[in-house]
């Protein structure tokens, strides 16, 4: 009877102590085998000894869900392998210490990045993002816990670390979706880049549906839906390129149809109308990027047109035509290197150099050049070259072989 009181107490101990001990070293383990609950009860359900697990968790980095339901599991699991009923105690208690050191751990993780992504060094964050894409799945909810911080790094920087762990849970979606309205403009486009990354089967759909709403900022769905790849988004795309109050949502609405190489005629009839745009040098900016990944031929002539009623933004929408090679193009960018603006003559000289691949420096090398190499077939006009700008508040004309028909 003594020795069975005494046994009972020296297993009583030795359980105080493995918690213990498991309780110091989870926030300290970091190299070796990951071991989670899957690979604890396959290892549990064969049979491997309770000394050799207490080993194995002590030198693996340990993410365990010490929730009842998966103590309970570790309880079955144990059994199957023929644990005693004290030694499967001892474990239960192990594996609890070890996931509240882990939670600890992760939380000081989550603070240290915050201080990582409110310092913007761009190899502490680097190295950090790495650090964040290997714990994985499991501290993501700590990373939910601190999206609302007030930062805007901050709150970009945990949107970022989400779309790299990729943990595409529905609350995980759902408040990357929310993020596409934070006052924050590049924390919206931070999120559209999440929301992209993590998206589902109806992603595209519930983006889209956000665009009915036109007195919302929408800049972040739009940019989302642009990432996203996803062509059925192009024809709510085009509605809110044209009806959008919003300057930034029109901007990026002009940008998601580029990414999406939106080929209809009515987005490429609301992207070369959206060049001539009166008001917004950015929308000019970014339809002509567009229309230049999509390939629409006349976006040269609607450029060259922006660029003469317009002088805000000149320099920027002319480096468009670098996507163009054409006569149209060579010719309007040597006249820009005899312009009175230095901006604009060095705007035309680089992208005359990125049109041809030749690197001349003088308006007379250039000319030169030209001479010898405009009657080459691959520098020959095309028909679309030649097509009319309509006047301010025109739609596009449209040719006999692409009829577009559309209304602002």
């Amino acid at each position: 009877m003594e020795l069975t009181v005494r046994n009972a107490r020296t297993g009583a101990v030795c359980a105080v102590i493995i918690v213990a001990c498991f309780a110091s070293l989870a926030p300290r383990v970091r190299g070796g085998e990951l071991l989670d609950n899957e690979k604890l009860n396959r290892a549990l359900e064969q049979g491997i000894a309770p000394e050799v697990i207490t080993q194995k968790m002590k030198t693996s980095q340990c993410h365990f869900d010490a929730s009842l339901d998966a103590l309970v599991d570790i309880k079955k699991a144990a059994e199957k392998g023929a644990w005693k009923a004290e030694d499967i105690k001892v474990l239960q208690q192990a594996v609890i210490a070890a996931a509240d050191g882990d939670k600890r751990r992760r939380v000081e993780l989550v603070a240290r990045a915050m201080n990582v992504f409110e310092n913007a060094d761009p190899d502490e964050y680097g190295r950090m993002m790495r650090i964040l894409r290997t714990e994985g799945k499991p501290i993501v909810p700590h990373i939910l816990d601190q999206i609302e911080q007030e930062s805007e790094r901050k709150r970009g920087g945990m949107l970022d670390a989400l779309g790299q762990i990729g943990d595409k849970s529905d609350n995980v979606v759902k408040q990357a979706i929310l993020m596409l309205n934070d006052r924050s403009k590049p924390v919206r486009m931070e999120a559209a880049k999440c929301v992209a990354k993590l998206a589902g089967v109806n992603t595209c759909e519930d983006l889209v549906a956000r665009l009915n709403n036109r007195d919302d900022k929408l800049d972040g769905v739009c940019m989302a839906l642009g990432y996203l790849g996803d062509v059925k988004a192009a024809d709510a795309l085009v509605r809110t390129l044209k009806y959008a109050y919003d300057s930034d949502t029109r901007v990026c609405a002009a940008f998601a149809l580029g990414q999406l190489r939106a080929n209809s005629k009515d987005s490429r009839a609301s992207l070369l109308e959206a060049v001539l745009d009166e008001h917004d040098e950015k929308l000019r900016d970014s339809a002509a990027n567009s229309l230049a990944l999509i390939g629409e031929k006349q976006t040269p002539n609607y450029i060259i047109k922006a660029f003469q009623r317009y002088h805000q933004g000149r320099e920027e929408i002319l480096k468009h035509l670098s996507a163009f090679k054409s006569p149209t193009s060579v010719e309007f960018l040597l006249e820009q290197l005899e312009n009175d603006a230095p901006k604009i003559k060095r705007a035309a000289q680089e992208t005359l150099q990125v049109l041809t691949s030749e690197n001349y420096t003088t308006v007379e090398d250039w000319k030169s050049w030209w001479e010898v190499t405009r009657n080459r077939q691959d520098w020959i006009q095309v028909s679309s070259d030649s097509q009319k700008v309509p006047e301010p508040g025109a739609a596009p004309k449209p040719t006999e072989s692409d009829p577009i028909t559309t209304t602002r």
